[in-house]
């Protein structure tokens, strides 16, 4: 994952649509969004994605798949780690 232009590229195995959000990419979604100035120290994401998140890609079903600072089975951001349901190898 990177961001370029304050938008974020990513890549994923087989460059399959992304299902969610791993571990690792939550990482690294994070350094990247400090890098770029759109989180501050404590972690608060800058005022314009503070409603929706920062959005990462289009998911398999066409939905965004954003970054917030929600985390539940109904937010935008789902954290998907291998051996749980979905495929793991297309999350960010």
């Amino acid at each position: 994952m990177e961001i370029e232009d304050g938008r974020a590229r990513v890549c994923t195995i087989q460059n399959e649509p992304p299902s969610g959000i791993c571990g690792t990419g939550a990482i690294e979604t994070l350094y990247e969004l400090l890098q770029a100035g759109l989180v501050d120290e404590t972690g608060l994401l800058e005022e314009d994605y503070e409603e929706d998140g920062f959005e990462l890609a289009k998911g398999r079903d066409g939905e965004p798949i954003c970054f917030t600072r929600r985390i539940s089975a109904t937010s935008a951001c789902q954290i998907r780690s291998p051996g749980r349901a979905g495929n793991a190898a297309s999350a960010l």
